[in-house]
C-alpha cells in the first residue's frame, strides 16, 4: 500500500514501526500542521537520483530556483 493510501485508510499496516510513523503523520495532518497530496510518478523529483535514465531537469530547476510548489507543479 502506498503511503498516501495508508494515511487516508482506516486499515492498519502489519509493521509496527510503519504504523507508528503513519499515526504521527495522520496526527500532524489532523492538527493542520502539514498536508499530504498525491504526486504522480512523472512529477517525482527524486526519481533522477534513484532511477537510471530519469529526467533530471525538474530537480535541477528546483535546486536553481530554491523552491517547489505542488500548486505550480515545479
Amino acid at each position: 500500500m502506498q503511503l498516501f493510501d495508508q494515511i487516508s485508510s482506516t486499515k492498519q499496516c502489519s509493521d509496527k514501526r510503519i504504523r507508528l510513523d503513519v499515526a504521527e503523520i495522520q496526527e500532524t495532518v489532523a492538527k493542520e500542521v502539514s498536508t499530504i497530496s498525491w504526486t504522480p510518478t512523472a512529477d517525482m523529483l527524486a526519481d533522477c537520483l534513484t532511477k537510471r535514465g530519469a529526467d533530471f531537469s525538474k530537480l535541477a530547476k528546483v535546486v536553481e530556483e530554491g523552491f517547489c510548489s505542488a500548486i505550480t507543479k515545479c
